[in-house]
């Protein structure tokens, strides 16, 4: 009979879940191996279950002491800080890791990799991901790791390099499939196409969640190459079906989603924000908010593209920072701003979460200087912005209701922005989304800017000059060349910032005038009616 080592019992009861007995056996395991980082190592990984942060992370700075270069110790300690969003911590765990990548083997590498990717240094993830690609070039992960990365930094050709590697590695990838079909335009869409459909095979008959995820997304990269090949009634069919199972999988109702809309306006209504006072500093973040799809990620580029901007992306901090102050559970995501938690957070201190705030975002991107934030969910969190931070600028962007509804509908979003799976949905949600920002505009006008996106593309100079000067920020011509600066863009439209400003997406919708008859009418019942032609002309 064999009889487990005190390390393998303890490891036994953190499975079964039993931590205050596991926790109670590390005590006694570190006494009587005071000189073994792995029992420190195990006492630290208790103590993060337990949620004993402080001594999670000493036990783990414990374990280094007494093995300063164990590669399964740093990695273990920049998770830590990583969890704790404790970023400049983290980084430094990591670069001595960095200097260790030579006698790595390829799961820290990868594990390395994803730090770096996660902390927003996009750069040495792909050195890594690259160093185990020319030892492992089979290594299918790595290829769509490497595929997803280099799209993020706009080398569009590398990337679907490494997919089409991918894909051809495993061809019923629905990930990489879909990831090659969204990378950029295809000349020639049959091989990806019929990639899709292998994939389509591969899932069919299987009606669990997993499939179900898959199958959806499948749609939406058939309906996006048909899309570009200007099939618009097969792509329309495609994004149809896509959504609709999509719908089934959704995490909250449009109904909720509303709701919490007409909570923070309540909230406002009674008097609960009160705008901080502004110094005047140009240091303060910038929050370019909209409804996705609408050009935030134009304006933050072009914003990003000044001297003196850190672009900060779609930063999670302030719903984490909410989601603490009203007493919740941070790994709820964004459905855990209920208008419940809402309302607890109105009640504390705004100072306070401001400056939450701020301490994760600075330490998160390494400046003190002025950065972006365009989270779209800011949107909905205007009134804490402005209460709890001072010198915070807004900038909300506005597109054609038309196209911006279509473009929310064809995009399959990681998490969130469930309303977008259904045209009757759109059509309640769009009406309460935009009185939701008229009442944000009208209460602090001087303090949010409203920016056309068709403006902005018709006449990208002006439009620029007042975005800078509303910042306090003095003109750079380098602002408009956007798509030839180096940097990252980690979302949907990471493909297309890389090319100049162009208007092909303005006024998109009406290849699908027919099929989306019933949602202008709709909106237009409802008081909101796309541009003319004469609003939108160059």
């Amino acid at each position: 009979m064999n009889t487990l080592s005190p390390f393998q019992k303890i490891e036994s009861l953190i499975a079964q879940g039993d931590l205050d007995t596991a926790a109670a056996d590390c005590i006694q395991l570190v006494k009587q191996y005071p000189e073994t980082g792995d029992s420190w190592l195990l006492m630290s990984d208790i103590s993060f279950r337990l949620k004993q942060n402080r001594m999670a992370v000493n036990s783990a700075l414990k374990a280094l002491e007494i093995d300063p270069t164990n590669p399964g110790y740093l990695l273990h300690l920049a998770r830590l800080y990583a969890g704790f969003n404790a970023w400049q911590a983290a980084r430094k765990v990591l670069a001595k890791l960095f200097e260790l990548a030579d006698k790595l083997p390829t799961e820290q590498l990868n594990a390395l990799a994803d730090l770096y990717f996660k902390g927003g240094h996009i750069e040495q993830a792909i050195e890594i991901y690259e160093r185990v690609h020319k030892a492992e070039p089979e290594h299918q992960q790595v290829l769509f790791n490497l595929g997803a990365l280099y799209r993020y930094g706009g080398q569009i050709d590398k990337a679907a390099a490494c997919l089409t590697a991918a894909v051809a590695l495993d061809p019923i990838d629905y990930q990489a499939c879909c990831a090659l079909a969204h990378c950029k335009k295809h000349r020639d869409p049959t091989p990806v196409i019929a990639s899709i459909k292998r994939c389509l095979t591969a899932y069919a008959g299987d009606f669990g969640n997993e499939a179900s995820e898959a199958i959806a997304a499948l749609n939406y990269a058939k309906a996006k190459v048909l899309e570009d090949q200007q099939q618009w009634s097969r792509a329309y069919k495609a994004y149809s079906t896509g959504a609709a199972l999509k719908k089934t999988l959704q995490r909250a109702t449009c109904e909720q989603e509303i709701e919490r809309m007409q909570a923070m306006q309540a909230l406002v209504t009674k008097g609960r924000f009160t705008c901080a006072a502004n110094s005047g500093e140009a240091s303060g973040p910038i929050f370019v908010v909209g409804m996705p799809r609408t050009g935030t990620t134009v304006v933050e580029r072009m914003l990003a593209s000044h001297s003196q901007v850190t672009s900060g992306g779609e930063l999670n901090f302030l719903p984490m920072t909410l989601l603490e102050a009203g007493d919740a559970s941070t790994s709820a995501g964004p459905e855990g701003l209920t208008p419940e938690v809402l309302g607890q957070a109105a009640k504390q201190n705004m100072a306070a979460i401001g400056e939450r705030y701020m301490a994760l975002a600075r330490d998160y991107l390494a400046t003190e200087g002025c950065f972006t934030d365009k989270l779209p969910l800011n949107a909905l969190l205007v009134p804490v912005i402005l209460a709890a931070i001072p010198n915070a600028r807004i900038i909300q962007v506005e597109r054609n209701a038309m196209d911006t509804a279509f473009s929310n509908f064809k995009m399959l979003f990681n998490r969130g922005y469930d309303y977008s799976y259904s045209l009757a949905d759109i059509a309640r949600y769009l009406p309460a989304y935009q009185a939701m920002t008229r009442q944000w505009q009208e209460t602090w006008p001087q303090q949010i800017l409203t920016v056309s996106y068709e403006q902005l593309i018709a006449d990208p100079e002006n439009s620029c000059r007042a975005l800078l000067g509303f910042c306090q920020l003095a003109w750079e011509a380098d602002c408009l060349q956007f798509h030839t600066a180096a940097g990252t863009t980690q979302t949907a439209s990471a493909s297309q910032v890389t090319e100049p400003l162009h208007n092909r997406y303005v006024g998109q919708w009406r290849h699908y005038k027919e099929a989306l008859g019933a949602l202008q009418r709709e909106l237009a019942r409802q008081g909101v009616s796309p541009l003319t032609e004469e609003d939108i002309k160059w």
